[in-house]
């Protein structure tokens, strides 16, 4: 080869419509390129410039009798779905490849054909609400039944639990069932035995007592020295219960009263470590201010009889339980010297802890 000749390619012939390049120096030099098989060629495809006018037609490139005419106008955008459907804007993924698209000028949108209508919802109408809510409501319950049982059902399985093992108990449970006479039940009973003893209870005074089942677990929570103070406006339930209570060795701890409960609460000037409340539930609010200034800071006011009977009223006009137990609970609440919880045992027991004064920081 003479000097100054110009080169000419390696192998291959020159790519039509660019004369002078060839196809490359060949596989096996492949320009550098890593990963690339040897057999494997880079075609180089005919790329036509496309027009950004709109409206205005490719006169740089000849016609191809192969390729499908778009049209350039942007009136024509909505092309009909070859499949009958609605009308849609082509895309570039319609056109062969190689073909020229329109382009939408930017900040234009295409032309809608056709008014745009939304399919119709079905709004449901009250009644139907009303309806869902109440099977709603009904699955709902149905599904708690099933989980977890009333609390009659839990009562009924601790008492198996919890049996009174001492015969003067049994023989007042025996009395209460025969006489239809409400008490404590050994449930009730323990968790006041367990509360007194908790803050060391010494004084203690009961707001209705019947012929003494709750004084029976008081009394042998304040131990010997200490004091309950047994009230109700029965005598012969109060000489019951101190037959009774003789029989378990407990009488020289009690304090028998007959009378009202609210007004025999009046002698008696405290503090008292617990006061239980179990009387008139009408007269709930007017023995809780008593016994709210006679316990002492840190010690209890108990009452019972807050959920269960009073659930078994409501509804019946006139009912005065139900409206003596709310104004007791409103009271309760919102008594700044009283922490309050109502417990689910026995017919719904009220615990308030009595304010303890806070000391001053030095």
């Amino acid at each position: 080869m003479s000097v100054g000749a110009p080169r000419k390619p390696a192998s291959g012939p020159e790519v039509p419509g660019r004369p002078g390049i060839g196809p490359g120096p060949g596989p096996e030099h492949d320009r550098g390129r890593p990963g690339k098989r040897p057999s494997q060629e880079t075609p180089l495809l005919r790329m036509p410039l496309l027009d950004r006018s709109a409206d205005t037609p490719q006169a740089d490139l000849p016609p191809d009798p192969g390729r499908p005419e778009f049209p350039q106008s942007n009136s024509s955008w909505n092309l009909g779905s070859p499949a009958g459907g609605a009308s849609r804007a082509p895309r570039r993924s319609d056109a062969p490849h190689g073909a020229a698209v329109p382009r939408r000028p930017s900040g234009e949108h295409p032309p809608v054909s056709g008014p745009i209508t939304a399919p119709p919802v079905a709004f449901p109408i009250a009644a139907d609400l009303r309806i869902v809510d109440e099977r709603r409501s009904h699955s709902l319950r149905a599904i708690e039944e099933q989980r977890s049982p009333s609390l009659h059902a839990i009562e009924e399985h601790l008492l198996t639990l919890f049996p009174s093992a001492d015969p003067v108990l049994q023989q007042m449970e025996r009395l209460a069932a025969e006489q239809s006479f409400p008490i404590a039940g050994p449930l009730l009973g323990r968790f006041l035995r367990q509360m007194a003893q908790t803050i060391s209870a010494r004084d203690v005074f009961e707001m209705g007592s019947g012929f003494g089942y709750s004084t029976y677990f008081l009394a042998q929570a304040v131990g010997d020295g200490g004091r309950v103070v047994h009230t109700d406006f029965d005598a012969g339930r109060s000489q019951l219960a101190r037959l009774l209570l003789a029989q378990g060795g407990l009488q020289d701890r009690v304090t028998f009263e007959v009378g009202d409960a609210v007004e025999l609460i009046a002698n008696y000037p405290g503090p008292f470590d617990l006061i239980f409340i179990d009387i008139d539930k009408e007269r709930y609010s007017e023995a809780l201010d008593l016994a709210r200034a006679r316990v002492r800071p840190g010690g209890y006011i108990i009452t019972d009889g807050l959920l269960g009977s009073v659930r078994a009223m409501e509804g019946v006009p006139g009912n005065q339980a139900t409206a003596g137990v709310r104004r007791y609970l409103k009271a309760a609440l919102s008594a700044p010297d009283l922490f309050t919880t109502v417990l689910p045992l026995s017919d719904g027991v009220g615990l308030h802890l009595k304010g303890v004064e806070q000391r001053k920081r030095r």
